[in-house]
């Protein structure tokens, strides 16, 4: 953080990520994302369309731009995603058949970065590639 605060970040099933602030006695929490399916919205038992919510498993943050994340999902997603545009995906890649377990960035070289995931496969990715 810019202020020389404390935080850390999580990543939940539910589909929320979550910016934790250490203040002096206490510990704030954030919303930074909800994460969605990229499908089209499905029909509620009620009638109304809903958006289905993805679960998230796995983030890495860019080594070189503090705003810039991979979120790694059950469905076998990777999402590219931004603290200062949270609505949109930048990127989103069918990496894996089964959930991702790990993300990793290269700190050699920041465009490329790495996805584990149960369907037994270790990827290499480059940034924008797909």
């Amino acid at each position: 953080m810019s202020d020389g605060e404390m935080n850390f970040f999580s990543v939940s099933s539910d589909g929320r990520i979550f910016n934790w602030i250490l203040l002096q006695n206490q510990l704030q929490k954030n919303l930074i994302l909800n994460l969605y399916l990229a499908i089209d919205p499905v029909p509620a038992p009620d009638g109304n369309l809903i958006q289905l919510k993805a679960c998230g498993t796995a983030i890495a943050f860019h080594p070189d731009r503090s705003d810039i994340f991979l979120i790694g999902t059950e469905e076998g997603k990777i999402y590219q995603c931004s603290t200062v545009y949270p609505s949109v995906y930048l990127c989103e890649y069918q990496a894996h058949h089964m959930p991702v377990h790990a993300l990793s960035f290269n700190y050699y070289n920041s465009s490329i970065f790495l996805s584990c995931s149960a369907d037994w496969r270790v990827k290499i990715w480059e940034d924008g590639r797909l």
